[in-house]
C-alpha cells in the first residue's frame, strides 16, 4: 500500500478494498459449500403419494424452509384447504427444542401456536406445536418431517397429542 506523508493513496485504497473483498469472498465461498440441512428447499404437496385417515386433503400446500444468518431456518406454509380457504403461516425453526412462535397472515403479530423442534437425525425432525386455551398452553400439533435418503420428497407424518401415528401421511416433492 502506498502512503504519502501518512496518507493512504486512491490506488493504495483501491488495493485494501479489492484484498477485503476478495478475502470476504472466499470466507463466503466457504460457508456456502458448508453442509446444508437437507430440509432446506421448497416442497410442493404430492396428493397421489399422501395418505389422509382423519383429515381432509389441501387442495394445494406448499411449504419452504430457508436459512438465515442467526443460525434458524425460516418456514413458510402457503395453503389453500379442502373447502377452498387460503392460508399462509410463518415461523422460525431451530433444532434446540426451543419454542417459537408461529404466525398466521390472517392474525397479524399475535402468534397462533408455539413450535419445538427436535432434530431425530440428519434428516428426520419432531415438531410439537401448543396453543394457548383458556390460559394453559396445550398440545396441539405432533408430527415428524422426515426427508427421503434421495432428498426428492419430504413426509409428514402426524400423530394425535398422545404421540400416537394417526395414519395420516403428507408427502411434498422438492421443485428446488
Amino acid at each position: 500500500m502506498t502512503r504519502i506523508a501518512g496518507v493512504i493513496t486512491a490506488a493504495g485504497l483501491c488495493a485494501l478494498v479489492a484484498a477485503t473483498g476478495a478475502g470476504v469472498g472466499f470466507a463466503a465461498q466457504g460457508k456456502a459449500t458448508a453442509q446444508r440441512d437437507s430440509i432446506i428447499g421448497t416442497w410442493t404437496f404430492n396428493p397421489g403419494k399422501s395418505t389422509f385417515t382423519g383429515r381432509k386433503p389441501p387442495k394445494s400446500s406448499t411449504r419452504t424452509f430457508d436459512e438465515t444468518r442467526d443460525g434458524l431456518i425460516l418456514v413458510t406454509l402457503n395453503q389453500v384447504n379442502a373447502d377452498g380457504n387460503p392460508s399462509f403461516n410463518h415461523w422460525y425453526m431451530g433444532f434446540d427444542g426451543k419454542e417459537y412462535p408461529e404466525f398466521s397472515r390472517t392474525r397479524g403479530a399475535e402468534p397462533i401456536l408455539w413450535i419445538a423442534i427436535k432434530a431425530v437425525d440428519a434428516s428426520t425432525k419432531e415438531l410439537t406445536g401448543r396453543r394457548l386455551e383458556g390460559g394453559v398452553m396445550k398440545v396441539v400439533d405432533l408430527f415428524t418431517f422426515k426427508v427421503a435418503e434421495d432428498g426428492k420428497t419430504l413426509s409428514v407424518a402426524y400423530k394425535d397429542v398422545a404421540g400416537k401415528p394417526t395414519g395420516d401421511i403428507v408427502v411434498f416433492d422438492k421443485q428446488f
